[in-house]
């Protein structure tokens, strides 16, 4: 199983919204399990995304997180990735810094809300504009 998704802080809150983006974000997890592969969400974006929303949907997220058969896994900060984060954080916010730095480490496709944010990091074919 390899990391084919990286989901950013937008949508990670777009998950917990009670509306259609809840669900576009929803079946975008479910086809990456699908195809046997893994969704990968930073760290710093789950901390981002947490400080943002209210103790239910704090336990929905931590949920979404926590599963170790389930379809995502949690991208931590690793020495050997800190220059590569710390590099783009000179740009970009730390949850965005973390969240390019690991597409760009996993071969991976961004999925975010706002794909301007990342222009200055990452290639368009990278993202993937919810």
């Amino acid at each position: 199983m390899s990391i084919r998704l990286v989901l950013d802080t937008s949508a990670l809150l777009a998950y917990l919204a009670g509306d259609t983006r809840s669900l576009d974000v929803g079946e975008l997890l479910a086809s990456v399990e699908e195809n046997g592969d893994l969704t990968g969400i930073p760290v710093a974006c789950l901390i981002a995304a947490y400080r943002q929303v209210e103790a239910q949907h704090q336990a929905k997220l931590l949920q979404l997180a926590e599963g170790d058969d389930g379809p995502t896994v949690i991208l931590p900060i690793l020495a050997a990735d800190a220059a590569s984060v710390a590099e783009k954080v000179l740009r970009l916010d730390l949850d965005r810094a973390q969240a390019a730095a690991e597409t760009l480490k996993h071969d991976a496709t961004l999925a975010t809300y706002e794909p301007a944010a990342y222009a200055a990091c990452l290639d368009e074919d990278d993202i993937l504009d919810l």
